[in-house]
């Protein structure tokens, strides 16, 4: 799975990614265990990317990827979120897959 994010402004010195157990509504989002933290220096005006494992451990119930803005202030309780799928390879033969119809 690879994790693709927009361009930061300026005052965002990294985003940190959560499993999540629901969508961001009112803009904040049920975490259920932190997954990364993608620094955004290295990425001026470029969208950010992050290589996610096949085999990295999802936890149960998580539907959403949670993404909040952090800066030097510390971490956003607003987020941005996509839904999760959960592919098993052994199953579907297919890869983790994030559906969304949005950019985070």
């Amino acid at each position: 799975m690879t994790i693709s994010l927009k361009p930061a402004p300026g005052d965002i010195t990294e985003y940190a990614v959560y499993w999540g157990q629901s969508g961001c509504q009112n803009q904040m989002g049920a975490k259920n265990g932190h997954l990364v933290t993608i620094p955004t220096k290295s990425a001026k005006n470029q969208r950010l990317k992050h290589l996610v494992d096949d085999d990295t451990e999802v936890p149960d119930d998580t539907t959403h990827l949670l993404v909040f803005p952090k800066n030097k202030f510390g971490e956003s309780k607003y987020c941005r979120s996509v839904k999760f799928t959960d592919y098993d390879m052994k199953k579907a033969n297919a890869k983790k897959a994030v559906e969304t119809d949005d950019e985070l």
